[in-house]
């Protein structure tokens, strides 16, 4: 096993709201906050499709872990996510998880897998942003959607799809593509 093993260890109440600080929740249902509420990482995991919602106000702050979003294509919309580190968002290839949620968090994010992340609202998450592989899609039109001149890595495999709209980068370094670039990038 080269030391490598799957984590298998979820917890699966299928419950945002009643899950521990130190859960990592398998979610195959839809499911709406309450009140603010961490765990440790949180998986989507429906093939017919789930929204992680939340009440006005509440807060989803994602602890130590990832947000994975494992099958089908998923909606998070708990009014604030935020990530106690950085923000690592999976996407597994096939799949689209929309975010409608506004994320917080300083100390960067980073995408991966080969699906698809759609921004439908602005994020707060400050620091370097590293598109892995995959796509990010942002707001259509929007201005914007990620945090304002912060490091950008799009690496090979990666697209950022601006979708006309306008986005100021600090800096982009790496090779990867900028799909629907009708504004800044």
């Amino acid at each position: 096993t080269n030391g490598v093993t799957a984590f298998t260890a979820y917890n699966f109440c299928h419950n945002l709201n009643t899950s521990a600080t130190t859960d990592t929740l398998d979610l195959s249902v839809s499911n709406s906050l309450t009140a603010n509420r961490t765990i440790n990482a949180l998986k989507l995991n429906n093939v017919a499709g789930l929204t992680a919602g939340g009440s006005a106000g509440t807060t989803l702050t994602i602890g130590a872990g990832a947000l994975l979003n494992s099958v089908g294509n998923n909606t998070l919309s708990t009014p604030i996510v935020n990530f106690g580190t950085t923000a690592y968002i999976q996407v597994a290839g096939g799949t689209t998880l929309t975010v409608d949620s506004t994320l917080t968090g300083g100390t960067g994010l980073a995408k991966s897998l080969p699906g698809t992340l759609q921004f439908d609202t602005r994020s707060f998450i400050t620091s370097t942003h590293n598109l892995l592989n995959g796509t990010v899609k942002l707001v259509s039109g929007g201005v914007d959607t990620l945090f304002t001149n912060h490091l950008l890595n799009i690496n090979n495999g990666a697209t950022l799809d601006l979708t006309g709209g306008s986005h100021a980068i600090g800096s982009c370094p790496d090779p990867g593509a900028l799909a629907g670039s009708g504004g800044d990038n």
